[in-house]
Order: C-alpha cells, then sequence, then structure tokens
C-alpha cells in the first residue's frame, strides 16, 4: 500500500499494487498541463487507487482537450494529483508520481509519453488497459 496526497492534505490517496515502486512505469506526458506541472505519472491496471476528498469544494476538477478525465487540483495548494475518467460505469486513474510520500522510490527513468492524435474512442481504451481502477470519495 502507498499513500500520498497533496500538500495541505485536502486530497489524499492509496494505491494498492502487487508491483514495488521500482517496478510500476514512469511516464512523462507530454502535454503542455503535465510539464507545467513537472508530472509524472504512473497505473497498475491490476490494482487499486483510493482518492479521498476533504473537501469537494475546495479540489479543481480541469478538463481539457478532449474533456475524457478529471485532472484533481487542489485549489487551497495547488498541487495536482491524478486525473480520473469514468468509462463503462467504472472509474480510472493515473496518478502523479511526486505526490507519493514515497515518491523517490520510483527509480524508473520516464518514459516521455505523447498521445497526441488520439481519437476519443482511442484515448478511452487506452486508459481503460494502462489506468488503475479507482475510487473517488
Amino acid at each position: 500500500m502507498l499513500k500520498g496526497g497533496c500538500h495541505c492534505g485536502n486530497i489524499s490517496f492509496e494505491f494498492e499494487s502487487a508491483l514495488t515502486p521500482r517496478e510500476l512505469p514512469v511516464r512523462a506526458c507530454q502535454c503542455a498541463f503535465c510539464r507545467a506541472h513537472s508530472a509524472l505519472s504512473t497505473s497498475d491496471p491490476a490494482g487499486s487507487v483510493s482518492i479521498g476528498i476533504a473537501a469537494p469544494a475546495r479540489v479543481n476538477r480541469y478538463r481539457f482537450g478532449m474533456k475524457t478525465a478529471d485532472f484533481l487540483i487542489c485549489s487551497d495548494c495547488g498541487v495536482f494529483i491524478a486525473a480520473v475518467m469514468e468509462a463503462d460505469g467504472r472509474n480510472y486513474a493515473v496518478v502523479n508520481i511526486n505526490t507519493f510520500d514515497r515518491r523517490d522510490d520510483f527509480t524508473a527513468a520516464p518514459q516521455p509519453m505523447d498521445y497526441e492524435g488520439e481519437t476519443t474512442t482511442t484515448r478511452l481504451a487506452r486508459r481503460k488497459e494502462r489506468w488503475t481502477p479507482a475510487t473517488v470519495i
């Protein structure tokens, strides 16, 4: 069980995976949003993540581009935690490695990712295949 959250504690998460942080993928999305936030993401389709929000009114759910995911940003401390999407009645998430309590345990070299040119259908299918099943509380 890995834990983390935003700086002020409004958004927290518990990430469960059979993989160690050294085994989990480290992705560096090349979109302007992720580069501006210096985000590195990880996910495990065989794992699970539970995202807790203490004060929902203090969370920005930013949607851009195709509007297929909510990017959760704490409006108090400004930290980007995760991107969450719903598909086929289930939630999926990718978590910002920089928000894990033990972020230094992630040692894989970041893999640059470019999703430019994806259609909505291919984007949703890719996420369902790669992202972690999620619960948002």
